[in-house]
């Protein structure tokens, strides 16, 4: 037995037998970290000793502290080692905090200098850093532009992590050379598919966010072609799910009819995707179950509000209007994608999407301005749920209110096509929502 074991004897011990672990104190202090660091950077603890350090505020400030947890970012000739590492550091804010920008320069320089599945968890390692707001982000976009240059030769496994970084990257910051990434990285054929899935939530992304109905369904079709090439170059379900959610809407805002299938096709897709996770650890890129459910509760929204259209769907208003107004409020109070910046495992808030209401807005307006009594319906509907009790604590629900009145609004000015319209329309996006920054958060899982 070695003196190092002895020293970590106690954690050892702790771990073994599922006990809480000793502080860093128990276990020497800044002593044990000078005793004998390329021995203590070997060991199987050393993610826990990480951890230890991270939770002694004296400790982790010192220069020896700092010295040893960046030796130990950079230690690892594993790849389940530096996956362990890097968890350790971003599962302690404390550390990420003091060491953010040194953590992400040392792990960049892992990822120059191994092309393999080292240097992707590397990789993978300053990205989500960046995207958690705890560096700046100069360094790591500097990598991604030159990258494009080494792909002809890269290790699949390295592909692999490339990949999912650039697509993260690319949707949530402001970097054109990250894209152009992703279009070279269709050549390497074990990536391909994962590419064009990145390329296609990323188009689905802007053309949600832009304002423009008819930019905003071009890059629906886009997201749609790629999502397509995605699902059948190797047969993904999420892929499959977004693009069934993407039909729908497009249906629904050229007039046409809602597939029958859209709800029942989302479903499958989800339930695929849960069993094909089930049992394994969620990771940052993992599909988000509440992502996904929140599109397939657009998806059976937009098949009930297009009863409208049918004669006699009037005859049952109020379920009607529910319906319609739901469709109305979508853009506001349904979280369709994964706001910026978020990391973390928390259900992600809704953000306004300017495109997809300017999609599906026409549509419903129409609807009310066809049935010879739409608007003293929604004036009925709007007055009774003004005077019921808000109880139901959902903060939903003041968005469909304001969205209703909204509504209700356009269709006083004379209805879609009315120059007034286009003002009524603008204010329905509610400043402080559209362009509204997401708050930071953990550097964990997206979607």
């Amino acid at each position: 037995m070695s003196s190092e074991q002895d020293l970590l004897g106690p954690l050892v011990a702790a771990l073994d037998a599922h006990l809480p672990l000793p502080s860093l104190s128990d276990l020497g202090g800044a002593a044990l970290l000078s005793a004998d660091t390329s021995a203590l950077l070997a060991r199987d603890e050393l993610p826990e000793l990480i951890a230890l350090i991270a939770e002694d505020p004296e400790i982790l400030h010192s220069d020896i502290g700092r010295g040893f947890l960046l030796e130990a970012a950079a230690a690892p000739t594993s790849p389940l080692m530096l996956e362990a590492v890097v968890d350790a550091f971003l599962g302690h804010p404390a550390a990420v905090a003091e060491l953010g920008d040194d953590l992400v320069d040392v792990w960049l320089g892992t990822s120059r200098q191994r092309g393999d599945l080292i240097g992707g968890i590397a990789l993978e390692g300053s990205a989500r850093l960046v995207l958690a707001d705890a560096s700046t982000p100069y360094a790591l976009l500097d990598r991604l532009k030159r990258m494009r240059r080494e792909t002809s030769g890269m290790n699949d496994d390295f592909a692999g992590r490339a990949v999912r970084v650039a697509g993260a990257v690319a949707e949530h910051l402001p970097a054109p050379d990250v894209p152009a990434l992703l279009e070279t990285l269709l050549n390497v054929d074990d990536v391909a598919e994962d590419a064009s899935f990145e390329l296609g939530m990323l188009a689905l992304r802007h053309a949600l966010e832009t304002e423009d109905a008819e930019q905003a369904r071009i890059l629906l079709v886009t997201a749609r072609a790629h999502l397509s090439d995605a699902h059948s170059d190797e047969e993904r379900p999420d892929a499959a799910a977004f693009g069934v959610a993407i039909d729908a809407v497009l249906a629904y805002s050229a007039g046409a009819s809602v597939p029958d299938s859209a709800r029942r096709l989302l479903e499958e897709a989800i339930l695929e995707i849960r069993l094909n996770l089930l049992g394994m650890p969620s990771t940052w890129r993992t599909p988000r179950f509440d992502t996904l459910a929140a599109w397939h509760q657009l998806a059976s929204s937009l098949e009930q509000a297009q009863a409208a259209d049918r004669p006699g769907s009037w005859l049952h208003a109020s379920a009607l209007i529910n319906h319609l107004v739901s469709v109305y409020s979508a853009h506001r109070t349904l979280s369709l994608l994964t706001p910026a910046g978020t990391g973390g495992t928390d259900a992600p808030a809704a953000t306004a999407l300017a495109g997809l209401h300017a999609l599906l807005a026409p549509r419903v307006e129409r609807a009310f301005l066809a049935h010879e009594g739409g608007r003293a319906i929604l004036d009925q509907w709007l007055e009774e749920l003004h005077t019921a009790p808000d109880s139901d604590g959902d903060p939903a629900t003041a968005l469909v209110r304001q969205q209703a009145g909204a509504l209700r609004e356009v269709l006083t000015s004379e209805g879609p096509g009315h120059p007034q319209n286009l003002t009524a329309r603008r204010l329905l996006r509610s400043p402080g929502l559209s362009g509204q920054k997401a708050p930071s958060a953990s550097p964990h899982a997206w979607r």
